[in-house]
């Protein structure tokens, strides 16, 4: 019974993942596996099926073929991935190391609102349209594709992974507003692409040198609470390089984009936390404030991708690291705890710092602050214009 029951598992592992080498053929919605899994697993289920029909076998001998298959379709589950299609693709190599191991880094495709736009509110009259989809980065940056672009990593969190998990992937913190702008910046130039943002260098009328820029020349709490040049970076329009998305942007892929069911464009702002039906749980899909460290408050950031994803396979848009927006054009924003006359930048999505209270999509309370701080609670995610 084990056994016919592990080769109808196995087989239904197998049903409706295509082969490909690479997954660029493959809808994000499917699954694919190299052909050497698919191979290993055949190879298995064939085994098993002899010793099904073998009515001598011992049953021993058909146990352990039941726990040969189980293992095998194991194997083939972890070796298969989501599709390619409708994603986008950068690899970035750190300096001094060959191409080959480079790190790679998956942005996902999000579909505009219809016409009307969406809500983002608690009232028909807080609606926003976005008039092109755009891409979003899968998970917030890491810190090893920080450390790979920036050259360093400025994260708290850079030991005490939790068991299982790659420290090196665990999301980058305590980066400030103008550190993600000038990463997007440097990972455009690194792929090929124009960089989206135009800041002056201090004294001069001049571009600031991204190719050039090291960490340790970007300003920060040291240099004073803002910086005019960097406080007023303008986002080029004909660039096609990464950026940090609008907050508009960032709350239509937290309520799941098109995808996020009927309900996105009446209250999709009113989910508790990214990739919520009304009845899963925000556990099974975020690290938030005790539920990330067990019976400890506070807690930690954890590798990225580890929870479940929103319906359109972003993770993380909820807790981990909250995430820097380049806000709205034309928004108004004050820091906290400031006068009005000093800069803020926005972030969203709450954090491994936050209570569950404080991961509804739409929170916007102290969802904000200067441009030059370093919280060890706020990373980002970039997305690129489509």
């Amino acid at each position: 019974t084990a056994l016919a029951a592990a080769i109808s598992a196995a087989q239904a592992a197998k049903a409706g993942v295509a082969v490909s080498a690479d997954g660029a053929a493959v809808s994000a919605e499917s699954f694919w596996a190299p052909q050497a899994a698919f191979d290993a697993l055949d190879a298995a289920i064939a085994a098993a099926e002899t010793a099904f029909e073998n009515t001598a076998a011992a049953q021993a001998a058909v146990d352990a073929e039941a726990a040969a298959l189980i293992e095998a379709a194991s194997v083939f589950a972890a070796a298969k991935q989501p599709g390619l299609r409708g994603a986008s693709v950068i690899t970035v190599s750190p300096a001094g190391l060959d191409a080959g191991l480079g790190i790679s880094f998956k942005l996902v495709s999000v579909d505009p609102p219809g016409r009307g736009g969406f809500e983002y509110g608690g009232g028909a009259s807080q609606t926003a349209a976005i008039s092109r989809g755009y891409w979003m980065g899968e998970t917030e940056v890491t810190q090893e594709l920080f450390q790979a672009v920036m050259g360093a990593n400025p994260s708290y969190f850079t030991t005490g992974a939790a068991s299982g998990e790659v420290q090196r992937r665990r999301p980058v913190d305590q980066v400030n507003w103008y550190a993600a702008i000038a990463f997007c910046n440097k990972l455009s130039l690194l792929d090929g692409k124009t960089p989206a943002y135009s800041v002056k260098a201090k004294g001069t009328a001049a571009e600031i040198d991204w190719a050039n820029l090291s960490y340790a020349d970007i300003p920060g709490p040291a240099s004073g609470i803002g910086n005019a040049n960097w406080d007023n970076a303008v986002k080029r329009s004909n660039a096609n390089g990464y950026r940090l998305p609008y907050e508009m942007e960032w709350l239509w892929a937290a309520m799941g984009g098109a995808k996020g069911g009927p309900t996105v464009t009446i209250n999709g702002y009113a989910k508790p936390f990214a990739g919520s039906n009304g009845s899963n749980a925000i556990n099974d899909y975020a690290w938030y404030g005790r539920q990330s460290s067990g019976a400890t408050a506070g807690g930690k950031t954890h590798e990225a991708g580890k929870k479940l994803p929103n319906e359109l396979g972003l993770y993380d848009m909820t807790g981990n690291v909250a995430e820097w927006c380049f806000e709205a054009e034309g928004a108004t924003v004050v820091a906290r705890h400031s006068t009005p006359d000093e800069p803020a930048k926005m972030y969203h999505g709450g954090s491994w710092n936050s209570l569950a209270t404080q991961c509804g999509i739409a929170y916007q309370e102290e969802t904000h602050d200067h441009p030059s701080y370093r919280f060890r609670y706020v990373g980002f995610r970039i997305a690129r214009d489509k």
